[in-house]
């Protein structure tokens, strides 16, 4: 779409809603200064802004007062919709304990590196001694809001009993991560499996993922989806990205996702989000 076309259609937005990793961040997790003056000057045109994360509520850190979230945020690829400004949940679903069980069993039977997010933080397998395995989240980097006191370890999935599981995470390690979730999940009721990034593959309940939530957060907000900017650079951004009057992907982004959006920007380490905010809204 021409720049023109998007500056006219600019007008009528409402919200800009991004996704977090891979869009948003830097490869180090930070956010550049830049990108948060971006973010300033974006709502003194009365234009909210928030998030659409794969990352739980839990497990944002000190990331939603940094970016000044004081509306509703999306969670857990769609599982969660949380204010940001007082920490209610608006909307919530889950895998269910039958889903959750066998999941986690199988991922312990098989030895493979992964996480279930709660609304309280993860679950890891008693087999991993540290978060090494899991980029992205870094002890020396307070905005990730690492803590071990937000994680339970289990052994088997008896552990389980009356924890709420949003979601599954399994980390691509050894290579046929894709074909086991696949087997897994087909012996499964009510859950769907999506690649959200290069290196993760999902178990979430079916018919849930950024573009419900992102329906069901206008809803709540009381805009239509076509007054909405959003942006992202993976396929569980795609639903939001259809559904949005705006849609953007950074630079890093795989070609069919690039080629399904109005506007392309710079990657995430390039402050895409920003550049894209400005060329659309500020200039």
């Amino acid at each position: 779409m021409q720049t023109e076309s998007l500056n006219e259609k600019a007008k009528g937005i409402k919200l800009v809603i991004t996704d977090m990793d891979g869009t948003l961040l830097h490869s180090d997790k930070s956010v550049s200064e830049f990108t948060l003056e971006t973010i300033k000057r974006i709502r003194e045109k009365g234009i909210d802004f928030t998030v659409c994360t794969g990352r739980s509520y839990a497990w944002l850190g000190d990331y939603v007062q940094h970016l000044g979230i004081n509306c509703p945020l999306i969670g857990s690829n769609g599982c969660e919709i949380v204010h940001g400004g007082t920490g209610d949940r608006l909307y919530t679903v889950s895998l269910g304990f039958e889903n959750a069980a066998k999941a986690i069993g199988y991922c312990i039977d098989h030895g493979l590196d992964f996480f279930c997010e709660t609304p309280n933080g993860w679950i890891i397998p008693h087999y991993i001694s540290n978060m090494d395995p899991f980029p992205g989240f870094y002890p020396d980097l307070p905005l990730n809001g690492f803590s071990l006191d937000k994680t339970i370890r289990v052994k088997e999935k008896s552990q389980l009993e009356a924890l709420t599981v949003f979601k599954v995470v399994v980390w691509i390690t050894y290579g046929n991560e894709g074909e086991l979730m696949r087997e897994l999940v087909s012996q499964m009721t009510g859950v769907e499996l999506i690649h959200s990034a290069r290196d993760i593959y999902e178990i979430l309940p079916e018919n849930n993922n950024k573009g419900k939530s992102f329906l069901k957060l206008c809803d709540i907000m009381g805009i239509d989806p076509s007054e909405c900017c959003a942006l992202g650079d993976f396929d569980n951004d795609l639903p939001m990205l259809s559904a949005a009057g705006i849609s953007v992907a950074v630079a890093n982004a795989p070609s069919r996702i690039k080629d399904a959006v109005d506007y392309v920007t710079t990657t995430n380490n390039e402050d895409g989000v920003a550049k894209a905010l400005n060329k659309i809204f500020l200039n």
